[in-house]
C-alpha cells in the first residue's frame, strides 16, 4: 500500500500483512490532496484520491 503526493512521488508506502484492516499512519503529511494506491499479490491494482485536512 502507497500513498502517493497528487504530482506522483510516494510519500508513505507499507507492505501489508494479509489482514482484513490495516492502520495507516498520515499524521505527518502536510494538508493536501494524495492518492492511495494498493497493490494485490495478483498483482491487481486500485487507486483512490484522498485529502488531508487539518
Amino acid at each position: 500500500m502507497g500513498v502517493m503526493h497528487q504530482h506522483g512521488r510516494v510519500v508513505r508506502s507499507q507492505r501489508l500483512q494479509g489482514q482484513d484492516q490495516e492502520t495507516l499512519h498520515l499524521g505527518n503529511l502536510p494538508t493536501g490532496n494524495y492518492f492511495l494506491q494498493v497493490i494485490g499479490n495478483d498483482g491487481k491494482m486500485g487507486t483512490k484520491p484522498l485529502q488531508i485536512r487539518r
